[in-house]
């Protein structure tokens, strides 16, 4: 209800890559083929998107609204999704309180104006966990082969969804004895399917295989050429109207590397940078909806919003990194493994190998929010930290 409110009381006019995703989904609408504005076959930016937009547009929907409402309906879904999995570690005033708090985060209740993959990656991360989890109580095969289906798709949305790939079956091999490589070869498979189309059609243009984009090189420029701060900038150049995008990507990937190589010890200058970039503020997908609107909204709703939601994320983060260790405690090996390995894809890998920004926080946001529910629940009630259905090493 509260998102409802809010896209009925905001009309957010589309900034950004926002407004690319709507526009390939208008060419992919009218002309069948995912093309650039220049006309060219084209895969910089992640296909999902546009052709969930696009599919909007063909049936007769508004892609914009239409877009916004599957977000509201995404974020219900995420909603339980988060209730079955914390459920099994959380108690009932714990779970409660993080439920609330949850809902109550701005990004959350404004990231539904937005055309961005952030929420649509969230639901495919924790989708996969809830998934992993239901395959251990059930140990049915098909749950294994949806999961290499949520994997693919996301996939699509980012290319960097692969690695949910590996540590799915990292986490099959580790716990699971028997059919252990039965399953990931059902989970691969089920992926393949997927990906393949888009990927065959990739080779065709670019005779390249390419799984989901073909902007890894231009994203790996930005964070580490010469001029880089580790954060968003555009002080390069990059040949974005190259037809053959898998060429100018390479060109991308080795004149980064180049700039590192002249200057080894920027790399590691880089990396405080890029986590700093990323946590510096936790308004994201505000900024999204609140930038650019139809309607006049007053300077001083806007400005409390902001302030709002930033104070929000600081408390929140704050107060996880006093509980960090927990996540080492967890007797459920399935949690910390997938716990981990967020912290890492987010935290270590993405930041430090490509750019530092405020958008990659928000999915492991929950993961933050969850630890810092377990310090709070230890002065609210200390007894709560004793409960066994915190499934904590006492």
């Amino acid at each position: 209800m509260l998102q409802l409110s809010i896209l009925f009381f905001v009309k957010t006019i589309p900034i950004s890559d926002s407004i690319y995703y709507l526009d390939h989904a208008m060419r992919l609408a009218k002309t069948g083929s995912y093309l650039s504005p220049q006309g060219n076959f084209t895969a910089f930016w992640p296909v999902a998107v546009p052709a969930i937009i696009a599919l909007f547009i063909k049936i007769g929907l508004p892609g914009l609204l239409s877009f916004q409402i599957l977000n509201i309906f995404l974020s219900a879904i995420i909603l339980v999704t988060l209730y079955k999995i914390f459920n099994l570690i959380l108690c009932e005033m714990e779970l409660k309180l993080f439920l609330i708090l949850y809902i109550l985060y701005p990004n959350n209740l404004f990231i539904s104006q937005s055309i961005m993959t952030e929420l649509l990656f969230t639901f495919v991360i924790w989708l996969s966990l809830f998934i992993i989890l239901k395959f251990n109580s059930s140990q049915k095969v098909w749950i294994v082969i949806l999961l290499g289906i949520i994997i693919g798709l996301g996939t699509l949305l980012r290319a960097n969804a692969f690695l949910l790939l590996i540590i799915c079956s990292i986490i099959i091999l580790r716990y699971y004895k028997i059919k252990r490589i039965k399953l990931n070869v059902y989970l691969i498979l089920s992926f393949i399917v997927i990906v393949l189309p888009w990927a065959l059609r990739n080779y065709t243009h670019f005779n390249s295989l390419v799984l989901s984009s073909t902007n890894g090189g231009f994203n790996f420029l930005m964070g580490n050429h010469k001029m880089s701060t580790g954060n968003v900038n555009f002080n390069f150049d990059y040949n974005i109207n190259n037809p053959n995008e898998v060429e100018e990507s390479d060109k991308a990937y080795a004149r980064a590397i180049n700039d590192l190589n002249e200057n080894p010890i920027r790399i590691f200058s880089l990396i405080p940078m890029k986590l700093f970039w990323s946590y510096w503020r936790g308004d994201h997908a505000v900024t999204w909806a609140l930038k650019q609107t139809q309607n006049h909204i007053p300077a001083l709703i806007k400005s409390f919003v902001f302030f709002s939601t930033n104070l929000y994320f600081y408390t929140i983060i704050g107060l996880s990194l006093f509980r960090f260790y927990l996540l080492f405690n967890l007797k459920n090996m399935n949690f910390v493994l997938f716990f981990i390995f967020l912290m890492f894809y987010f935290n270590i890998l993405m930041i430090s190998v490509f750019l530092g920004t405020e958008r990659y926080s928000y999915t492991v946001f929950v993961i933050h929010l969850f630890l810092s529910i377990k310090l709070l629940s230890q002065y609210i009630h200390k007894d709560i930290y004793f409960c066994e259905k915190c499934s904590y090493e006492k």
